[in-house]
């Protein structure tokens, strides 16, 4: 049976999440602590028993001047001791029910191996998202050091304007609100990741040990080395793997987001589609 989620579901989910994912208590904690909503929590529950979940986090996708509300599917897992029975199939395709009865125009999700690209086209998605990936070592910074930019120290929830209307481009654009944006800001802080803000745009990066990794870049593509040059200049990586909007003409592209509509518009046209901060 399909129930939405309760406090007392947690335990259960964190067992599930840690036994899935393998994420650590700290992280699991810190989105159940700041995330977690009975209404946008899905799970399987047989003979008192949760064996499956999901979480259905608000989006809202625009098109022009046009907005739609979305939910961003997350964390689809089914405990390993009830895996292999179509439980996971069967709480996706209900949660869709329930969330085209609530007035969701489409469910987004983000597949977490090229495999399952297969697996949710089966359910009904198709591949709507990409993203370009690039790799820049320290090499090809030195020619860029004299325009580095000045970075200052921001969150997502104070860039939040300055993303909207960065992307408002996008024939499809994934939309975060502030509590939304606030929890990204926890998530990234959680990571030892950092927002700047720079004249023209901001970045989103979380550096590893031996590189650093650019989650959103906000701003024209001939900002972006002398913003790359300022961040080495703080961080002194080795190399910088960057993940960028696919209409930015750099690097490869890759399937990146799907889209399952249940109420399908007519898309005003635009620059590619995009959609980040999805907590992939």
């Amino acid at each position: 049976m399909i129930v939405n989620g309760v406090e007392e579901d947690k335990p259960r989910i964190r067992e599930i999440w840690r036994r899935c994912f393998g994420d650590p208590d700290d992280y699991i904690n810190l989105f159940l602590g700041h995330r977690f909503q009975p209404e946008n929590t899905f799970l399987d529950r047989e003979q008192g028993q949760v064996t499956a979940m999901l979480f259905a986090l608000p989006i809202q996708l625009t098109s022009g001047q046009r907005t739609f509300p979305g939910c961003y599917i997350y964390g689809v897992a089914t405990h390993p001791d009830y895996q292999g029975r179509g439980i996971s199939t069967r709480l996706l395709a209900e949660t869709n029910q329930i969330l085209k009865e609530r007035g969701c125009a489409a469910t987004l999700l983000v597949p977490a191996s090229p495999s399952l690209f297969h697996f949710y086209e089966r359910q009904g998605y198709q591949t709507a998202f990409g993203i370009r990936e690039q790799t820049v070592t320290v090499s090809q910074l030195k020619s860029w050091e004299d325009s580095a930019l000045e970075l200052t120290k921001s969150t997502l929830v104070h860039q939040m304007e300055k993303r909207n209307g960065f992307f408002a481009s996008s024939e499809l654009f994934g939309r975060w609100d502030l509590p939304a944006l606030a929890y990204a800001d926890r998530e990234a802080a959680f990571l030892g990741g950092q927002v700047y803000s720079f004249p023209g745009g901001y970045l989103l990066c979380y550096p590893g040990k031996d590189c650093l990794y650019l989650k959103e870049f906000a701003a024209p593509l001939s900002l972006l080395f002398p913003a790359l040059a300022a961040i080495h200049k703080i961080y002194q990586k080795q190399t910088y793997y960057l993940r960028l909007w696919d209409c930015f003409p750099l690097g490869n592209s890759r399937p990146f987001g799907m889209i399952h509509w249940i109420d399908r518009p007519d898309l005003s046209g635009g620059d590619a589609p995009y959609l980040s901060l999805v907590l992939d």
